[in-house]
């Protein structure tokens, strides 16, 4: 009797077991609950009855072996037995105690119950020390797969790609979304953000159109992958927000490469319904697993999608770099893993440090700074002063106003989001000392769009007819026209002419404005919208503003800005002044120093960060900083010994540091240490699979240790990602224009 009941007990436990393996996300709680219940008790307990007294020990040790993997992966993958080896091991220790069960009674035991409970103890722990392992141990960056890299950037169809997912490098598995029971307030923020609106907004859905008109839909995965990564799973659900929802994040269990293109994996959450069952038996484990610090705040999650570039799936051409938001920060002062970055050191901030996922991001008061410098125009080698010195004018005197813009507080470049739909412009008046206008430039009139004279911050692509590319369609792109932008830390200059009147120059008023551009915005069928203004200023002419940095830096700040528009006589010129005028020592000698190497001058360099490292002993950073830009000398001066010495000992403090380990390769290649080299290039490439220059001296160095299937694979990715010959290098230039201030107000915009 008592084996009857065991045969029926271990069954109906089986079926419950089979139930908890097999039911759907949206099944109700209580059977979960309930079904969980009568696998843990029921199971065992006919397992028990149909062994015989002296087996009991036997069974007991595999029981518990068998609970401990049950519980293992339900740690591990935060509530949901979803882990394939330990839900496999599960199943087959229940398997081993059905049989232990099974077996004839008659059958010898021959092991000692001690020794079945010491084994059964050791796996416990065991197995449990391996999940705690999983769950305590520390994401990290992923590193250059090359043969993985090189079959995906060389695509050009799923079939070889290996990835029915192609052209996105998602990997996408059962993803659903939060149910708005628990986060209704999340929910309803995300749903109004950029993210939440990135698959449905006007300008997306026109873009996504075209480009489904002139690649096909199978192309579209390629948007989907970043814009509705939840659709690319036949099993999910759609995002109730339309776009990027709860799963792509808090779901995301690995960042699989930087190259972009949703290069992420996405595993799914456990529940979806009214009452997650997950969230209600496992609360800690569940916000553990959906909020991992390390993963949730990570650059290369953002980056997986942040970064964009068009490659031969898309253009059938090459790749041509997009919008790049995680390189830029990458290499920006504020990620803290770049001593050649422009700019003071600040503390390092992520992308969470300014921006909120689950709401909208807009550009911090004083991120972006204005100054403004004034000199005659007809008197050559006459040095700019800051307008609020006042200079004197005679009456018709012409004068040259310079702008400088400092992208002082974003933590990549500026302008952002995507720059061909996007145009921001300088807006400046000048006015007399009686309040009446001088001139204009960059002033917003209430219709067209064909004022060229303002300066501006854009993209202009040209196809391959060379025809601006106006639609979104920047898979269409061959070459770059223009590209204005001002790297975080860095500073441009705009140069404007006018012309002083009698009355004398009183004050000048500067707006950055931005907007959608018109002619796309009526082609997405988007509503007109005026400017937005990002920042502004006022300068008046003879009168100090106390709110502005010390005259020394300001001065440094605008030698910086001619430097950028190789105005190098001026940019010296301004720099020699700050030495007078309080700036800080490192810094400035720094900003001298990189000017020569820009020029080619390398005594002149070597000597100016010579200076700062004198200047920063003691400070940290500053130090480190005149010490890496001291090496980047040394090596082009043919000294790699010395060079090696200065920048070897920073390699551990900034393992993911492209320019530092740039100039470390290079050294190596110099004194023919072809080992360390690749080692340094294959860490550029961790830091940026995208890096042409880390293609080529991986390249280079696997020649020299003969290793010739891997070179040519890098030749291949160094020939796939460096810009053509031909191709304008304008990304990083900013070519300096002349523009009026003119009487009418309306010119330049």
């Amino acid at each position: 009797m008592l084996r009857v009941a065991g045969v029926v007990l271990l069954l109906l436990g089986m079926v419950a077991g089979f139930y908890l393996a097999t039911a759907s996300r949206a099944a109700s709680p209580i059977l979960l609950i309930a079904s969980l219940a009568a696998h843990a008790v029921l199971f065992p307990v006919g397992e028990w009855l149909l062994v015989p007294p002296r087996r009991r020990p036997i069974l007991a040790g595999v029981v518990l072996l068998s609970a401990a993997l049950g519980v293992a992966s339900a740690a591990y993958a935060g509530g949901s037995v979803a882990e394939p080896w330990l839900r496999g091991a599960h199943l087959a220790a229940g398997l081993a105690s059905i049989a232990v069960a099974l077996l004839p009674a008659s059958l010898p035991t021959r092991v000692k119950p001690l020794w079945i409970g010491g084994l059964a103890a050791v796996a416990l722990l065991a197995v449990l020390g391996v999940a705690a392992r999983g769950h305590l141990s520390p994401w990290q960056p992923p590193r250059y797969q090359p043969v993985a890299a090189f079959r995906f950037l060389t695509a050009t169809s799923a079939e070889q790609a290996g990835d029915s997912g192609f052209p996105a490098a998602l990997q996408v598995s059962g993803a659903t979304d939060c149910a708005r029971f628990c986060h209704q307030a999340i929910h309803s923020a995300l749903a109004e953000s950029g993210h939440g609106r990135a698959a449905s907004s006007p300008a997306v859905t026109a873009v996504r159109a075209d480009f489904v008109r002139r690649r096909g839909g199978d192309a579209a995965r390629w948007c989907d992958g970043c814009h509705a990564p939840t659709l690319e799973s036949p099993s999910s659900s759609p995002s109730p927000t339309g776009g990027v929802g709860c799963a792509a994040c808090h779901a995301a269990t690995e960042v699989t490469a930087l190259h972009g293109s949703a290069s992420l994996k996405v595993e799914g959450l456990p529940t979806a319904g009214d009452w997650p069952a997950e969230s209600r038996l496992w609360p800690a484990s569940h916000a553990r697993r959906l909020f991992q610090p390390e993963l949730i705040r990570a650059p290369e999650l953002c980056g997986s999608c942040h970064r964009k570039g068009y490659n031969l799936p898309q253009n059938e051409y090459r790749w041509m770099p997009g919008p790049d938001d995680f390189g830029e920060w990458q290499a920006s002062r504020w990620s803290g893993r770049s001593l050649f970055a422009p700019g003071t050191p600040v503390a390092p901030k992520d992308c969470l440090g300014c921006h909120s996922v689950h709401g909208h991001s807009r550009v911090a008061p004083g991120a972006l700074v204005f100054d403004a410098f004034l000199r005659p125009s007809n008197l050559p080698g006459t040095p700019a002063v800051p307008l609020e010195q006042g200079f004197k004018t005679g009456a018709g005197m012409p004068m040259t106003l310079d702008i400088v813009v400092e992208n002082a507080g974003i933590g990549h470049a500026f302008p952002t989001g995507m720059p061909d739909l996007q145009e921001s412009w300088l807006e400046v008046r000048a006015w007399d000392r009686a309040g009446r206008l001088i001139g204009a430039n960059g002033v917003a009139p209430p219709r067209g769009d064909n004022h060229e004279d303002a300066h501006r911050y854009r993209l202009v692509a040209l196809d391959r007819d060379a025809r601006p590319v106006v639609h979104g369609d920047l898979d269409r792109m061959t070459a770059v026209q223009e590209w204005r932008r001002i790297e975080a830390g860095a500073a441009d200059l705009a140069r404007y002419e006018l012309t002083v009147p009698a009355s004398g120059l009183g004050r000048v008023d500067v707006r950055l404005l931005r907007r959608r551009r018109r002619d796309f915005a009526r082609w997405a069928g988007e509503p007109e919208r005026p400017p937005v203004v990002l920042a502004t200023a006022t300068f008046s002419n003879g009168a100090a503003t106390p709110a502005l940095a010390v005259e020394g830096e300001r001065f440094r700040r605008y030698g910086i800005a001619l430097a950028g528009v190789k105005d190098f006589p001026r940019a010296i010129q301004a720099l020699l002044q700050a030495t007078e005028g309080g700036a800080e020592q490192a810094e400035l000698r720094l900003a001298l120093g990189k000017l020569y190497l820009d020029q080619g001058d390398l005594l002149a360099a070597q000597e100016q960060f010579q200076r700062a490292g004198a200047a920063g002993t003691g400070s940290g950073a500053g130090s480190e900083r005149s010490r890496a830009w001291a090496g980047a000398v040394q090596r082009r001066m043919g000294q790699p010994e010395r060079a090696a010495e200065l920048l070897e000992p920073l390699r551990a403090r900034h393992p993911r540091d492209k320019q530092l380990l740039y100039e470390l390769g290079h050294t190596y290649l110099a004194l023919l240490r072809n080992r360390e080299a690749a080692a340094a290039f294959q860490g550029m490439l961790n830091a940026d699979p995208l890096d042409a220059a880390a293609h080529f001296g991986l390249m280079v160095s696997q020649q020299r240790l003969n290793l010739l299937t891997e070179a040519r694979r890098e030749e291949t990715l160094y020939r796939l990602l460096s810009p053509p010959e031909r191709q304008s290098r304008s990304v990083e230039a900013r070519p300096l224009h002349v523009h009026r201030l003119v009487p009418s107000g309306g010119a330049g915009r």
